[in-house]
Order: C-alpha cells, then structure tokens, then sequence
C-alpha cells in the first residue's frame, strides 16, 4: 500500500548562519586571501577547535557577492540520506525549487543507491539560475564514506554556479592533492588562522576598553600563540586581574588543562545561578529559554532554588558577557555553545555531578523535546539517561504518521536503534517492524513475525484498546496472506472485517488494505457488487477524508475492475487516482495510478498513451513499490516490442531486473525472468523462452493474480511455441488448470486470456469446432472492456480464428472487425516462430493440398506437375518449416496461419 511520501524532520537551526559577537576583530589579510582565489570552487578551511574558522567565513560572507546556504553538521547526519536532505533545505533556502527530484528520491520507499542520488543532485545543483555558495560547518563530524564520495564528486566536476566552503577540524578523506595541484581549492590552516602581534593589539583594545601595554600583548601572544578561543578566554580573565602580567605568567600553553583552567576562571566570576545554567544545558546540542527551564525544574526543589534566581535574564547576560553562546536563528530564540567552550562543561559536570543527576537532565530534555516534536533529539537524550521504555513510547507514538506518510526509510533507521531483544518487549516497536518486512516484499517471512508480536503480547502489560488495536493491524496483515499465499477468500474476508473494526480509526493505511483485502475476497467469491462497496463505502465511514486517503481508496479499486475486465471503469479511477495524488505529492499513489491506465490504453491499443503511462513509472523506479514497477516495466516492454524497438524492450526488463537484484526485491525476480521469457516467444526466440521454461520444476502453485501478465500463461504460450506431442500435451494440461482456476476465483481478465489459449491450442490440434467456442466464449467477455491487445498479441492464428467468427450478431462483428483491423501485416506470432525463409506460392499450394491429405499422385494431378516434383517441392516444405513428416507440417501451418483449419 502505497501513500504520500513524508520529507524527512529537519532541525531549521541547521540551516542558518551563525551569527558572529560584536568583540570580533575584521581580518582583513585572510579575506584578502580568500577574495583573490574566488575563481576556485572549493574553499577549505582546517584547523583544530577555537581557531576561528567559522567566524573567519561569516566575515567573509558579510562581504561576498554571492549568496550562501549553510548547513552545521553534526554527528546524526552520518546518513547519506539525512546529509543530502540538509543540503537540499540548506540550497532550497536560496533557490526555493531546487533540488526537487532529489527530494523525491531521498524520501522514497525504497533507498535508491549513493551513486544514483549523488549523479541526481550534482544534476539538479548545475541547473541553478545563479552564482551561490554553500557552507558545510563542523564536516570533521562526518564519517560515512558515502558522505565523503558525494563531496569528492561534486568537486570532480563541479557545478560553475557553486563555490563549496568546508569548515572542518581535520582535512577530509578525499583527494585533496589532486584539488590543489589542478588549482580547485584555496586553503586555510591553523597557521594561517593565529592572531597576528598587530591584531592581538585590537582586540586587546576592544575586549578590555584600554590600550595594553606592548609587555602584556607580547606574553599574551607567547602564551596564547595567536589561539583565537584562548586569547578570549584570557580577556574574559583579565578583565577582573588588577595585575595582569602576574596572571599572565601563570599560564602557558593551548592545550585541554590550560582551556579548563581558564574556563575555572571565567564561571568564578559568573553567579550560581549562570554557573549551574552553563552546567546544566551543556548536556544540550542546542537549547532556548523554555527547554533550559525545563532542565532547571526537573532538579530537586534544593537544587533549583539554588539554580535559579528572581534574575530571569540569564541568558541575556551570557549573551553580553560573550559566553561562548552563539545564536542558532534570525529570532533569537535558539542558541549553541561554542563546541570547544561545550566540551569542557561538559567534563565539567561529569566531574561534580552523579550520574543521577545527569541522568535527570537528559530525561527532562528528552520529555520536553518529545512533547515539542523534536523526535531525533530527544531519543537522543532518552538512551543518554538509559530510559529505553521513554525511547519506545516515542517513536510507539509516530507510528501513525510513519505508516500513513510512508516514511519507510524514517521508520527504519529509528527502529535500528533498538536491539531485536528490545524490540520483542515491546509490542509497538515489533508491530512497526513488521510493516518494514512487509513493506520490503518479504512476505514469505510475515507469518513468524506475527507469531513473535502474539507472543510479545501476551507478556506486554497494555491497555485492552492498545493491545485490540495491535490485533486488528495483524488481522489486515492475516488478510493479506489468506487472498495471495492460501487463496481462501472466506477466512481472508473475516481477517479484513476484523481489521476495520479494531484497527484505530486513525491509521487509514491499514484500514485501506483491509478494504482492498476485503473488496478482492468478495470478488472472488463472485459478490462484486459488494466488493464494490467494500471500497466505496471508505468515503463515508472513515474518519479521515483527506486526497491521500481519496487517491490510495480509488487506487484499490482499479485492481477489482481490472480482474472483471472492466477497462472503461478503470480509466475512470485511475485518471481521478492520478488527479488527487498529483495534488498531495504521493508518488507512490501516482504510479499506481499511471500502471493501471496504462494497462488500459495497452489493452485498447493506444499503445502511445500506454508508453507514456509505463514509462512515467519506469523512469523513477526509486518512487515506485516493486509489484507496481515490474508490471510498468513488463507493459513497457511489450509496447517497445509492438512499436519495432526489440532491442530497448529487452534493455527495459534487464535494467529493472538489475534494480531489483540491487535493492534487495529478489520476491519480483521471477515476473521479470517470465516476461523475458514472453518477450522471446515474441520475438522468435523460442530455445531461449524454453530455457526458462525448463527451469520452472515444479511450477510454481497458482495463486491470485491481478498484474500486466500471469507467468503460468507464459509457461503454456512456450509449450504452444515448441509445438510437440508432449509440450501441446502439456500446455493443454496447463490451461485446463489455469481455467479451473480463474473461473472459481472469478478472475474474468486472465479467464478470457485462458480462453484464446485453448482455442489457439484446439485450432493447432486441427480441432476447429472447438476452438471456435473457447473464442467465442472470450470474445463475449472480452466485448464490454473492448480488448484488443490481448488477441492481436497471440499473432496470425489467431487472426486466421477470428475471421471464421459468424453469427447475427452486429456488435460482435463490429468487435470482430476491430480485432482483426489492429492486426499488423507483419506481427511476429506469441505461439510459433516466424519462418527462417518463406514459402513459394508452389509450396503453398502443396502444403495446402498435403493438409487435405492427398498422396503425391493425387497433388500432382492436380497441380500438373510430377510426383517426383511434389516429393521435391514437399521436402523443402519440410525444411523451412522445421518439421519431418507431413503431419508435423500440417499443424505448423496451421499455428502459423498459414492455412486454414478444416
């Protein structure tokens, strides 16, 4: 079941640029530097921690001509998926289009490979109007090498629109000596980042309000060696030391035991209030002024008092002391630490804290940014403070917008974060990845899934609305495999009424399947008003009515007009299916949508139509779910065939083949395998068809199908195509079971494929009497749908069948005379092999003669030609048909249309 497609949270402090103090000094030699060598893409700035890199480039954006997107990295962005979405928001803050496919392809059902993601973007990013620069700030907290190749290729061939800035604690691992022999990257380092003696001067002058004297600049410089964070640290210091050369002296150095006696020095002279607040958010990657409360209450009522003051400006007072805050947003509202500045609170508070107390805090954050939607953060702090059941409660309680979104990439990486053993004692969390295992195909494994949820349970101390809602998700799921795997409509009707009527009211994906599930079982037992109804009546008795849920609905019910061959309904619902999920982003919904009409102009012969349907869902197969991709890319492949273009239709199921084999959806291998098979047969390549065919021991059971083609279909055209005692034997085995079972399941669509089949095989069989039946048995089905394409496909004999149709019907003949008006001259036969070479119209009239079984004496009197001139002409018939005696030759002919039947 496919829905809209939700785009990844995101952090928007992320995206903003950090704001510089107003202590800053402009350094005017290293923008200089940076300003001559623009015409470079690339922009490297590396050194360790306090040297002033990301201040360096704020200053120098102040000044450029150019726009910037920035992202700040932080270690959850070790996901290439999660990286790519910030960078897309970081350049959709400029360009407010950009990076559209991308997004699609980032929030996709199914992960799409680095590569596809990373060729897509670089793409997108070279098609922006204008010149832009895009920050990446903290990047040493990245460690994915899928991260570091999408940067090494984006600087392979960078886009000219793009000047990419890197601020990083250490160089990355990418070829940065290529970069820098070919001129592509201009570079700063910790050397190039010391204070200078001069620059020390002002901002010496500027933090302390007086000039300093040469003496103490000079050991500021020696002692600091121009580290930007130590020398503010140090003015911090000096603005409270009457002597401050004796000060001086007493440090040296810029390695942690300096940074820590230094930052002693600032918090004594700060109150206990701004002290126990720097403490207790530094446990905290960002905060604001309701989540630092709510840090401060959840201490005990000794401890608050003592953090707390009647001042409520604490954190203004940080600001204009220059405590290392740094804004994260145009508002004022979020704020950071400096990294370094954090890093040392934090060591800070593991020392003169419990772990309790610690505990505590994360908590607190946790429950605060839960309750604010910030999800990734707070399970963050909810395994920090060791509280695994606070973890799953939350992500318990995005189980209805993961699922409805189809957030599936989302749903997995959070549930990752549980071990299996964590996840058996919790109900929720196995529930939530059972919908991952059906999601990715692998159904043959959903039975033990919900053996495993019943007994977790058993044993799960929940409410009886929460444990029926549970069992109503599995009852959908219990539907499922009683339609594909036991084929027992009855009880699956029972699991689907049961599903709707636990399941909550809310989670409208499952309530759809259970109405799919529903609808399918009671038209297969025939009931197909109410099958009708089952899907219909979604739109009063659901609570949600949104144009997802709208599209998703009417997307089911194309399936139940598919099997009764009701192809003008079908139109209908999958244009309106079309319509509102273009209105909700809902790719998925919207190649269900061009499937099925495609599959309807496919079969009514508006073969450009359905190429354009197919092909929309074939080019994003990322957006697409498996069973909705192998029928586009089969249907797409047979228009290809029909249109002369052999070459891209067997190109088109080998790159889907490939997709599947790279995503892991093996399931569908054996649809596209089969259609190769049926795309030979179409081509004349009946050793190839055959092949496969010998590979399918035992053929697989019959089970519902409501896709472009049933493979058991192709298996009995092969056997018609080998044309032997044995293979006819065994098609016609095969179509008697194949009619048996359509006809019980009430399958009208491949009911009337398994008709022309066996009137093909009876007509090959020199059985005309019958074979006309069988066709006209599927032509009356066929008529209310208008089919075309499903006879014109089976080739000349059946041409050769439909011309024999008589009777006083006038609509039938018309249906017959736009049969056989859309059967090409030159339509390569499904059932048998073209000929090598033709035959001559002398041949012809003797092949037509041996099929009256006259002996060579008698055909040559009548021809007036000799008997040893037959027996001639009758061995070269022999050899362009492929044949070895006059029977063999008598039912080629007739598969090939070449006589009639008698």
């Amino acid at each position: 079941m496919s829905q809209p497609l939700k785009p990844i949270p995101l952090i928007q402090t992320k995206l903003y640029r950090l704001k510089g103090a107003g202590d800053l000094i402009e350094r005017s030699h290293l923008l200089a530097y940076i300003n001559q060598r623009c015409d470079r893409p690339f922009l490297l700035v590396s050194a360790p921690a306090g040297f002033g890199k990301t201040t360096l480039v704020g200053q120098w954006l102040d000044q450029a001509a150019h726009p910037a997107a920035w992202v700040s990295v932080d270690e959850d962005d070790n996901d290439l998926i999660v990286f790519l979405s910030y960078v897309v928001a970081a350049l959709q803050t400029l360009f407010p289009e950009a990076g559209v496919a991308t997004q699609s392809l980032l929030n996709a059902p199914q992960r799409p490979p680095p590569d596809h993601l990373t060729t897509t973007l670089i793409n997108e990013i070279n098609t922006l109007p204008r010149p832009f620069i895009l920050v990446l700030d903290d990047y040493h907290q990245i460690t994915h090498p899928d991260i570091h190749q999408f940067i090494t290729a984006l600087l392979k061939h960078p886009p000219p629109q793009m000047h990419l800035v890197m601020i990083t604690r250490q160089d990355p691992p990418m070829p940065l000596s290529r970069l820098r022999a070919t001129q592509r990257m201009t570079e700063l380092r910790m050397d190039d980042l010391r204070f200078t003696a001069a620059e020390i001067q002002n901002y010496l002058k500027l933090n302390l309000g007086v000039d300093v004297s040469p003496k103490t600049a000079s050991m500021l410089i020696e002692r600091t060696e121009g580290w930007a964070v130590g020398l503010h640290l140090a003015c911090l210091t000096l603005q409270r030391q009457h002597n401050r050369a004796s000060f001086l002296e007493t440090f040296q150095g810029t390695d942690r035991y300096i940074m820590e006696y230094l930052v002693d020095e600032v918090l004594s002279n700060q109150s206990k209030a701004t002290q126990l607040f720097l403490l207790y958010t530094s446990i905290l990657e960002r905060f604001c002024t309701p989540l630092a409360n709510a840090l401060i209450e959840a201490l005990s009522v000794d401890k608050r008092s003592e953090a707390w003051s009647s001042d409520e400006n604490i954190l203004a007072q940080m600001q204009t002391a220059n405590l290392f805050v740094v804004s994260l947003d145009n508002q004022g509202n979020w704020f950071r630490y400096h990294h370094l500045f954090r890093d040392l609170l934090l060591h800070k508070l593991t020392a003169e804290t419990t772990a309790a107390d610690r505990a505590a805090l994360h908590q607190a954050a946790g429950n605060w940014l839960a309750q604010h939607d910030f999800i990734d953060e707070a399970l963050r702090h909810f395994f920090a403070a060791n509280d695994t059941a606070a973890a799953a409660r939350l992500v318990a309680r995005q189980r209805y917008a993961l699922l409805n979104g189809a957030q599936w990439q989302r749903l997995e990486k959070l549930l990752s974060r549980f071990s299996p053993a964590t996840l058996d004692q919790y109900p929720v969390l196995l529930m939530l990845n059972t919908w991952l295992i059906y999601q990715h195909s692998r159904w043959a494994e959903i039975p033990a899934a919900l053996e495993r949820l019943e007994a977790a349970l058993a044993q799960a101390a929940l409410t009886p609305e929460e444990i029926e809602q549970l069992q109503g998700e599995m009852n959908a799921l219990q539907s499922l495999l009683l339609y594909h795997a036991a084929v027992d409509p009855k009880n699956c009707l029972t699991q689907a009424r049961q599903a709707l009527e636990k399941s909550a009211p809310q989670l409208w994906m499952v309530r759809i399947m259970a109405r799919l599930y529903m609808a399918a079982a009671l038209q297969m037992m025939g009931d197909t008003q109410q099958a009708y109804a089952a899907i219909y009546r979604g739109f009063e008795e659901e609570e949600t009515q949104s144009d997802s849920f709208k599209a998703a609905l009417i997307m089911t019910v194309c399936y139940i007009y598919w099997l009764e061959a009701d192809l003008p309904s079908m139109a209908q619902a999958a244009k309106e299916c079309i319509t509102l999920s273009q209105k909700t982003d809902s790719p998925g919904i919207l190649n269900h949508g061009y499937l099925n009409l495609g599959q309807v102009c496919y079969q009514q012969n508006d073969l450009t139509a359905a190429e354009q349907h197919f092909a929309a869902v074939v080019q994003q197969p990322y957006l697409s779910y498996g069973d909705c991709l192998a029928s586009s890319a089969c249907g797409l492949a047979l228009t290809y065939q029909i249109q002369g273009r052999a070459d891209e239709a067997r190109a088109v199921l080998e790159t889907v083949g490939r997709f599947m084999l790279e995503t892991g959806n093996t399931t569908l291998m054996p649809q596209i395998q089969a259609f190769q098979a049926e795309l030979a047969l179409c081509q004349g390549r009946v050793a190839a068809a055959g092949k496969w065919a010998a590979q399918l021991d035992p053929i697989p059971p019959m089970s519902p199908t409501y896709g472009f083609f049933w493979p058991h279909l192709t298996l009995a055209k092969v056997w018609l195509a080998q044309d032997t005692p044995t293979s006819r034997r065994r098609a016609a085995d095969l179509l008697d079971e194949a009619w048996t079972f359509v006809e019980s399941t009430h399958n009208t669509r491949f009911l009337i494929e398994v008709l022309a089949l066996q009137a093909l095989l009876h007509h090959a069989l020199n059985e005309p009497d019958i074979a006309l039946t069988r066709l006209e048995q599927a032509l009356a089905k066929a008529q209310p749908g208008r089919f075309i394409r499903l006879f014109v496909d089976l080739g000349p004999p059946m041409a050769h069948l439909l011309r024999r149709v008589k009777g006083e019907d006038l609509a039938r003949q018309r249906y017959v005379e736009q049969l056989l008006a859309a059967f090409a001259p030159d339509k390569p036969d499904v059932t048998s092999p073209p000929l090598a070479e033709s035959l001559t119209n002398r041949e012809m009239d003797v092949l037509e003669l041996l099929a009256h079984r006259l002996t060579n004496k008698e055909i040559a009197d009548r021809l007036y030609i000799s008997p040893l001139t037959v027996k001639r002409h009758t061995t070269t018939i022999f050899g362009k048909l492929g044949v070895r005696n006059r029977r063999q030759a008598v039912v080629r002919a007739h598969a090939l249309g070449l006589i009639p039947s008698k």
